[in-house]
């Protein structure tokens, strides 16, 4: 009986060692593939080594400063797309979150340009299922102020500057709160916005191609701990692209902040705060204001 109880508890270890011994046995046979002249072993060896770093990726890690340029490059292109996989797998369930809630509100500080302070704008957003939206900004810097309000009802968009309304935009109004949704996480209000401003409607997700995704090292935002993901957004249609920085609370998962600068030079920052999910907000917020007459 002690025997056996004796043999249950180290049998899991003996397991254990048995399969650690093994994935050790496969790295150094893949690293023996990765070194070979045989342009096909090397090839095999590439995605054989893709699966082990599945398992253990710090396993594989060491590989990226080999001195065999040919083990290197392959190490870091196996850790370079699974590294973007994770970031991506990541990005997909914070924007998940956003987009299925029911209804959603923050408050959004803007900044353009080298000194953000120079113009600012800080917006309230509020979204509710069945294409309301509503917001409302105060834009400061070297002018007067100006203050702004977008408002869809469902089926009508209307924009505001200091009470007198704009002429009509391109914004796709069908898919207006699901346009503010998909896109707020991955390339920010201000881009997104910008771009159906313009006439590219973001319909599909044909509109962005990110790209270079990476995890950088935590950081802090005020007291919250943040995770903090680098990438490039380009638009299909435009020679024109962003490198983005982008902090995400390591707990909550909601959108901290986000850095971004264009190809052209120009820098936006949006500083995200109060966000809310599925909280009620009455219909009556979304009521188109009443125009100015002149």
């Amino acid at each position: 009986m002690r025997f056996r109880l004796a043999f249950l508890l180290i049998f899991p270890l003996l397991l254990t060692q048995a399969s650690t011994d093994d994935l050790h046995d496969r790295f150094d046979r893949v690293v023996k593939k990765l070194r070979s002249d045989d342009a096909a072993a090397r090839d095999e060896g590439s995605a054989e080594l893709e699966a082990i770093a599945k398992e253990a990726p710090d396993l594989v890690k060491p590989l990226a400063e080999d001195k065999d340029p040919e083990v290197k490059g392959r190490a870091l292109a196996v850790l370079k797309r699974l590294e973007s996989a994770a970031v991506e797998a990541f990005l997909k369930k914070v924007e998940e979150r956003y987009a299925t809630a029911k209804t959603l509100q923050y408050k959004c500080v803007v900044g353009l340009g080298a000194q953000p302070e120079n113009w600012r704008e800080r917006r309230t957003l509020a979204t509710k299922a069945g294409n309301l939206l509503r917001i409302d900004g105060l834009v400061t810097g070297d002018f007067s102020e100006l203050r702004t309000i977008v408002v869809c009802d469902a089926t009508n968009l209307e924009m505001f500057h200091n009470g007198r309304e704009m002429p009509p935009c391109y914004i796709d109004v069908a898919n207006v709160d699901c346009m503010v949704r998909a896109w707020m996480v991955r390339v920010g209000l201000e881009e997104a916005l910008y771009c159906d401003y313009r006439g590219e409607l973001l319909k599909s997700s044909e509109t962005y191609v990110v790209e270079d995704l990476k995890f950088a090292a935590d950081e802090k935002v005020g007291d919250q701990v943040a995770k903090v993901l680098t990438y490039t957004v380009k638009v299909n249609g435009r020679n024109k692209s962003w490198k983005q920085k982008l902090w995400i609370d390591a707990e909550t998962e909601v959108l901290l902040k986000r850095e971004g600068t264009s190809s052209d030079g120009q820098r936006v920052t949006e500083s995200y705060s109060d966000t809310k999910f599925d909280e009620e907000i009455p219909d009556e917020r979304f009521e188109l204001p009443k125009k100015k007459r002149k």
